[in-house]
């Protein structure tokens, strides 16, 4: 995450909408593990590899690989505890820390997009286990 110095951050009334519409089922996987795994408070994020930046990263290229062959995103998703992330966050988007360090009650699982470009924060109704 360090390789991006852009301060922008978007609500949910951005282009990522799309990516969200694509990746939602499995974000909501991932909340719901990481919560039966014993995660307090877990934040979704989305990295979509969509810059040259972060190409020698043999993961992100399997990544790549992988979503080309399958005509899918070239995107990473991972639940992190909302503290460490926000943490992280500050160095290098501070307003973007500061705005998911507190989800409203009623919208506890937030799902934050990393693009080459910004970042995007939503924050959703829990999902329920079926």
């Amino acid at each position: 995450m360090n390789e991006d110095q852009t301060p922008l951050f978007d609500d949910a009334e951005s282009s990522n909408s799309d990516i969200l519409r694509v990746a939602r089922e499995r974000a909501e996987v991932a909340y719901l593990k990481a919560k039966r795994d014993g995660m307090r408070d877990p934040v979704v994020f989305l990295w979509v590899h969509d810059d040259d930046a972060t190409s020698h990263d043999p993961e992100i290229a399997r990544v790549k690989e992988e979503a080309a062959v399958h005509a899918r995103l070239p995107l990473s998703i991972q639940a992190v505890e909302r503290d460490e992330l926000c943490r992280g966050l500050i160095p290098i988007n501070p307003a973007l820390s500061q705005r998911i360090s507190k989800p409203p009650h009623e919208l506890p699982f937030t799902i934050v997009i990393r693009t080459e470009s910004r970042f995007t924060a939503y924050d959703n109704e829990a999902p329920k286990e079926v």
